[in-house]
C-alpha cells in the first residue's frame, strides 16, 4: 500500500487564475512583487508598504474587473 507522501508527491495543485492575475497586475502596474493567498472568504494580497496598499484600494474596482475576482479582495500590509 502506498503512503500518503507517495500519493501526494505527484500532485501539483494549480493556483486559481485570479491569484496569478492579481500577482501579475501588481507587478506590471506597480513594479512590486507581492504575496497572494486564497481562502474560502476571499483573496489576500500582502504588500510591503501602506502607500501601495492605499493605491490598490483606490484601484479596487479596476482590479476586480481585470482579474475576474469572484471573492472579496483583502489587502494586508507586511513590513
Amino acid at each position: 500500500m502506498d503512503s500518503i507522501a507517495d500519493l501526494m508527491k505527484d500532485k501539483h495543485p494549480q493556483e486559481p487564475t485570479q491569484m496569478k492575475a492579481l500577482r501579475e497586475y501588481v507587478e506590471n502596474n506597480h513594479g512590486v512583487k507581492v504575496h497572494v493567498s486564497a481562502s474560502q472568504f476571499g483573496y489576500t494580497v500582502t504588500v510591503p508598504n501602506a502607500p501601495l496598499a492605499t493605491i490598490l484600494r483606490m484601484e479596487l474596482p479596476q482590479i476586480t474587473v481585470e482579474c475576474n475576482l469572484d471573492k472579496k479582495l483583502f489587502i494586508q500590509i507586511s513590513g
